[in-house]
């Protein structure tokens, strides 16, 4: 397990405890802790407060101790950046299907809103179907604080979500009939007002979607993740050179002269 005994201590004030009886409380509760490291500045900070329940028996082994464990630490944490790259991107696919697909959907409500206001207004030109269809938006306000920033022209018709549907009603029958005059058609109006109500609301609702964003928290939680995994493989990767077998592979694989050709090669 990780925790932060600093976080504990500024946490409980007053609380003063060594490594080994924080050892040994944590045993008692029920974590069986064997290996406390404070914080690791000299290997990027990646055995932070780090705890591991098991030491090595074997003699051969102790020595490649802290090797083993650095490895087993990135495996972990490289898999988990790993397997949240593979959830983001079936999230990212399954976000970009669903984008083109709402995308669409506020289309064809445009354009049904748009044959609504037609009828209501028959002699109305494009640019004006379109002038009203921005009203129309305006009109559905989140909160009433936000009415009050509205133009006066379009202030008195507002309504905000959970407003009386008889007052919506109202407050866009007074809009048409207030901006148009003798060219409503009133019939229409009556029969097309829900659908209005209706297309607005769903229209609003779709494009909050289309314009969603990652919290900055859950932006740094990854970045922090991110950090993790790069540092304990930078760890991994220098303890690794410590171990004569390792470093030798090493070595070859690169194409490295050893000590030895080095002094006697002049290097």
């Amino acid at each position: 397990m990780d925790t932060s005994l600093n976080w504990i201590k500024a946490m409980v004030p007053g609380l003063e405890c060594t490594d080994q009886e924080f050892r040994d409380a944590m045993t008692l509760s029920g974590t069986k802790v064997e290996c406390f490291n404070a914080f690791d500045k000299n290997n990027f900070d990646a055995f932070h407060d780090a705890f591991f329940t098991k030491n090595f028996d074997d003699n051969d082994l102790k020595s490649k101790q802290c090797y083993y464990q650095a490895l087993s630490k990135a495996k972990d944490d490289i898999g988990s950046v790993k397997s949240s790259k593979i959830k983001s991107d079936l999230s990212i696919a399954s976000d970009n299907a669903n984008y083109d697909k709402n995308l669409k959907l506020v289309q064809q409500y445009n354009d049904s809103l748009k044959k609504d206001i037609k009828s209501i207004l028959p002699s109305a030109k494009k640019d004006e179907i379109q002038t009203v269809v921005s009203d129309l938006h305006k009109l559905s306000q989140p909160v009433s604080e936000d009415i009050d920033k509205l133009g006066e022209n379009l202030r008195d018709y507002a309504f905000i979500p959970n407003e009386e549907t008889s007052q919506k009603h109202k407050k866009i029958r007074n809009y048409f009939m207030d901006n148009f005059a003798n060219g409503v058609d009133e019939k229409a109006l009556k029969e097309r007002t829900d659908d209005l109500i209706d297309s607005i609301d769903t229209i609003d609702t779709l494009e909050k979607s289309l314009h969603s964003s990652t919290p900055q928290s859950k932006q740094v939680a990854n970045a922090r993740k991110l950090y993790e995994a790069e540092a304990i493989y930078r760890a991994s990767t220098i303890l690794g050179l410590f171990e004569k077998d390792n470093l030798t592979d090493n070595l070859i694989k690169y194409n490295i002269p050893d000590r030895e050709t080095r002094v006697s090669q002049g290097y």
